[in-house]
């Protein structure tokens, strides 16, 4: 006996399979979104909103720091003033004491940094000193810049808030800091001058006024003859962290740490709050050890802390240039610490997740409610389609039921075609945007199955004249492979690297195109069914970051390296290849300042512009030449053969230096005139180098302008 099988409405058998099906796609919403990443994609967009922009005001702070606080260069002319007392007082045997053009020479150059005292101090013996103190007033400062040979009386001093000539002896915190400097100050020709001072902590003066100094000793041969620090009110840094990068609105804290690398000891210097209650400072202990153990060998640190039951995200972040940690003689960090509620950070993936809730919620009431609806609106037709098919003979008729009379299928018909148009619509809309907007782009999927490659995009713009102006395109495997091979025979790699991106590699390569002078990117996808290809232009970006790159490792005026880019690229070398005879060389432009003095610093420029192009010639295949400071210049040479080839191209080099001439706004011409040192060895450091070759070069100068030695030990 046959069974024979359950029967069920229409209506029944199509709900039930819709409701299955919803709570289906409930099943994959939930699985893409929280198991294939989009939910911790957006954990990650909200915590790197958050370090981005602690990172920003870290930056920014790191330099406002050392632009307005720590680059003491702007006391240069003071400090060759003192030099030049020094040695007067060495020679004659009178004492060693401040002049009143040197105070005046201070109060002029500290116009160019945003400080608040200065402290100077000259000494011949430990126990014979002669120091003073003077804060000045901003607004008086303003008008003092302006004028050309300021009077020290009339002039000088109503700059004053204050002035003291006992100050040291007036506080024995900062006594006890100046004995610091002293005592770290061991070898004094080992840094160059303004590069190696050192922070004090926060220090309470007799006015109540809590300040930082920043100090740096006052060297000449091995010999500490003084001290130059710079007076900081911490009110100065609060200043400086309310110009936040996070969005007005958005809770945070930041916090300025100063921390001493020897004592292990640090205080907070100044914090801010914006649109949320100040942490307490016991409380600030508790996350503050984590940031000093977790940035030990790190720039950059972040964590999550429970404060008062209240969970808080964090990034410290090491500020680079202000604890210049790069110099053994500094023993003081800084770091900059935002933290802000866990729950502001991550309200988008809060957000998110109840927002999912509540759309499952919703999806499945109104699947339900349309499951119904759909049921009562598809049996009916049906029905009546499947009466017109019994009767009408579809397969011989050239029409699609014309004369069922059925609303149902005709809507279907007409919605089919009407989407039809829309996407064409939507093509066309999508193209006419790129051209208005002059987006270059083209993308190409290759369908592994069937062979054929898809491209849609810009295709003459960005890839040649070979393309026809069409907007989509369709390539067999035999057209594409010899499209590509015409593409990439004008393509040099530029720069690679690859990524991985929900499980698939994405690689990205970036060419330059050689036929049409222009940079490409190229960003490829392979995946289980086929292959995805964007071509980008890429040349306007390519160009901005090598001009960034080039101002920032290169001499403004004089387009040669800087200092910075010069010692790394020289220590790069030395330990890329230990054993190899390398050679530094040193030049002093002599007669700038009476250039300058005489004539202007447009013909001063013009000195320097001249000898950075004569120095920059010196054998650009196996060296390279740096403007190090105003008139000094160096060059590292390396891969010479012997070491008479090496010194034959520098001689060279410094004969056509001592024969170049400048011309004047007079129309006369100026003979130009260099001294040089030099030093050859398979074995020195780069310290070790620099330091041989600035002694040759003072050997020079001291014997004969335009003279060049080589270091003999």
């Amino acid at each position: 006996m046959n069974k024979t099988s359950k029967k069920a409405p229409l209506g029944q058998k199509i709900l039930y399979p819709i409701l299955l099906m919803v709570l289906f796609q409930i099943f994959i919403f939930w699985l893409f979104v929280f198991q294939l990443g989009l939910f911790d994609s957006v954990v990650e967009q909200s915590r790197g909103f958050f370090l981005q922009n602690a990172s920003i005001d870290s930056k920014q702070m790191d330099n406002e720091m050392w632009l307005h606080f720590s680059d003491l260069s702007v006391f240069s002319k003071s400090v060759s003033a003192l030099k030049k007392e020094y040695l007067q007082a060495l020679e004659f045997g009178y004492p060693l004491m401040i002049q009143n053009h040197i105070i005046t020479n201070l109060v002029q150059e500290s116009t160019a940094l945003h400080i608040d005292g200065v402290y100077l101090e000259l000494f011949e013996t430990p126990d014979k000193r002669d120091s003073l103190h003077f804060r000045v007033d901003p607004n008086k400062l303003s008008t003092l810049a302006a004028k050309a040979n300021p009077d020290f009386s009339t002039d000088v001093m109503p700059t004053f808030t204050k002035f003291s000539y006992n100050f040291r002896d007036e506080n024995p915190d900062f006594r006890k800091f100046l004995k610091q400097i002293e005592e770290l100050n061991q070898d004094p020709n080992s840094y160059d001058l303004f590069e190696h001072g050192n922070w004090s902590f926060v220090l309470k003066m007799d006015d109540q006024t809590e300040s930082l100094f920043y100090a740096i000793p006052l060297n000449y041969k091995k010999v500490q003859y003084g001290i130059l620090a710079v007076e900081i009110f911490t009110s100065r840094f609060a200043d400086i962290m309310e110009n936040s990068a996070f969005p007005e609105n958005f809770p945070h804290q930041g916090l300025l740490i100063h921390y001493d690398r020897v004592t292990k000891g640090y205080e907070i210097i100044s914090e801010v709050t914006y649109n949320m209650p100040m942490v307490e400072r016991q409380a600030l202990d508790e996350v503050i050890a984590p940031v000093l153990t977790g940035l030990s060998n790190s720039a950059k640190y972040s964590f999550e802390s429970t404060i008062h039951n209240q969970r808080y995200f964090c990034s410290a972040n090491r500020l680079i240039n202000s604890s210049a940690e790069i110099v053994p003689f500094s023993t003081v960090s800084f770091y900059y610490l935002t933290l802000s509620p866990n729950n502001v950070v991550m309200h988008d993936s809060i957000l998110l997740r109840r927002t999912f809730l509540f759309l499952v919620i919703l999806f499945i009431l109104f699947s339900v409610i349309i499951s119904l609806f759909i049921t009562k609106q598809v049996v009916s037709p049906i029905s009546v389609l499947t009466s017109a098919i019994k009767h009408n003979d579809f397969a011989q008729s050239d029409k699609c039921l014309p004369d069922t009379g059925i609303t149902e299928i005709d809507i279907l018909t007409s919605t089919i075609s009407s989407q039809n148009k829309n996407l064409e619509d939507f093509h066309q809309m999508i193209t006419d945007t790129m051209i208005a907007s002059e987006i270059n782009l083209v993308t190409f999927y290759t369908d592994k199955i069937d062979k054929i490659t898809h491209g849609f995009g810009t295709f003459r713009a960005l890839l040649g004249t070979d393309f026809s102006e069409d907007y989509v395109l369709k390539f067999s495997e035999e057209e594409f492979a010899e499209l590509e091979r015409k593409l990439y025979q004008n393509f040099k790699l530029y720069s690679s690297y690859c990524s991985q991106t929900n499980g698939n590699a994405l690689q990205t390569d970036i060419y330059f195109d050689s036929q049409q002078q222009k940079y490409i990117c190229v960003k490829s996808r392979e995946m289980e069914h086929g292959r995805t290809r964007v071509f980008l232009d890429y040349t306007s970006y390519v160009l901005e970051q090598e001009q960034i790159k080039k101002e920032r490792d290169h001499d403004v005026l004089t387009s040669l390296l800087n200092r910075f880019s010069f010692t790394q690229k020289a220590i790069d070398y030395l330990n890329d290849h230990p054993g190899q005879a390398v050679g530094m060389a040193m030049w002093d432009l002599d007669f700038l300042k009476t250039l300058n003095d005489t004539y202007g610093h447009e013909m001063g420029d013009l000195y320097l512009c001249t000898a950075g192009e004569i120095l920059s010639q010196l054998n650009p295949d196996k060296s390279f030449v740096a403007r190090v400071s105003g008139d000094e210049f160096f060059a590292f040479l390396f891969d010479y053969d012997s070491k008479e080839s090496m010194v034959n191209d520098i001689n060279i080099t410094h004969q056509r230096l001592n024969q170049a001439s400048i011309r004047l706004t007079n129309g006369h011409f100026y003979q130009m005139s260099a001294s040089c040192g030099y030093t050859y060895s398979n074995k020195d450091s780069y310290d070790e180098l620099k330091r041989k070759a600035d002694s040759a070069m003072y050997h020079s100068k001291k014997s004969a302008k335009g003279s060049i030695h080589e270091y003999i030990s």
